[in-house]
């Protein structure tokens, strides 16, 4: 992500973007030598590091809850989109409308694969959402013991850290998007010859 970020990677400095894809490539060294200057690392080896460490640590039940959340897929994209062409216009309601019957039966499946295709259909558009959501780790070395607000105090290669996580964008997304979304799906299978049938996480 550092060498190609398009839109999945984004740095901010005293609330400025300095890096992401429309950063100039030959820019890029200097501006991101800059970067994990200022947050106090020594090298880009050691900032590559430090973010590893933050989203890896077992600790971190912000991230696994993500990931569980984003794993509810069961169908894939081009298998959703199948079954979001087939309903009908009252079906589409359970999906723009908010139905309390239907979405308690959806929590109650969340787990296991349900026998509904709408319960199934639903649980693909809440993976969805969070497969398309965007952390914010804010991240600044620290001599202080404590950490501030929601940040917490982290310890990595005998220094510390103060790091804040948050997670943004977690809005549910647009139906009418699902057409972009397996197309996208279908251009990763792709690229990487993988069968259209596997779900991505």
């Amino acid at each position: 992500m550092i060498a190609t970020p398009h839109n999945n990677l984004r740095i901010f400095s005293n609330g400025q973007v300095v890096y992401n894809e429309s950063t100039r490539i030959d820019d890029r060294d200097e501006i991101f030598k800059r970067v994990r200057n200022s947050v106090g690392t020594d090298s880009k080896e050691q900032f590559l590091e430090l973010l590893h460490y933050i989203l890896t640590q077992r600790e971190n039940e912000l991230f696994k809850t993500i990931l569980k959340l984003q794993s509810y897929d069961t169908l894939g994209s081009s298998r959703a989109y199948e079954i979001f062409e087939s309903l009908t216009k009252e079906e589409r309601k359970y999906f723009s409308d908010i139905n309390l019957d239907f979405w308690s039966s959806v929590v109650e499946n969340i787990e296991n694969k349900a026998e509904s295709e709408l319960i199934e259909l639903a649980k693909y558009f809440i993976s969805l959402t969070f497969k398309d959501c965007s952390l914010l780790l804010t991240i600044q070395r620290t001599e202080n013991e404590k950490a501030l607000g929601r940040a917490e105090i982290i310890k990595f290669e005998d220094q510390k850290w103060m790091v804040k996580r948050s997670i943004v964008d977690f809005d549910p997304k647009p139906l009418n998007k699902i057409k972009k979304y397996k197309q996208l799906h279908d251009d990763i299978l792709k690229i990487n010859n993988l069968e259209e049938q596997i779900v991505l996480i």
